[in-house]
């Protein structure tokens, strides 16, 4: 395996392990699915049905569990944060999509 490519898995893992390690450490995996499973938020009713196909409903219950607070305009900080989270990454996302389509274009790069 070449090293680039071990050092790109060996970054997904550690990401990986710390996004969900500290997850599952500080309990936020598991009150996420408590309120999925009792469809119930702090101070709400929580909505977990949107297809009607369970495949799909609780993966998709999940995301809006953990971004409820950011969306929902209980907490100002994190909304914000969520706005320049957003904003940094959409454009990050459309150059890499535009320097891929001209990938014909370019030299190939020669690695050693």
């Amino acid at each position: 395996m070449k090293p680039a490519i071990l050092y790109f898995y060996s970054l997904s893992f550690i990401a990986i392990v710390l996004l969900w390690g500290v997850s599952l450490l500080n309990g936020t995996v598991f009150a996420l699915v408590r309120a999925v499973w009792t469809r119930k938020l702090p101070g709400s009713d929580f909505e977990t049905r949107y297809t009607g196909l369970p495949a799909v409903d609780v993966p998709l219950a999940l995301l809006v569990a953990f971004f409820y607070t950011g969306t929902a305009g209980h907490n100002l900080a994190y909304q914000n944060f969520l706005l320049n989270a957003y904003a940094t990454l959409q454009p990050a996302f459309v150059w890499l999509y535009v320097e891929d389509s001209r990938f014909r274009g370019k030299r190939a790069v020669v690695q050693r």
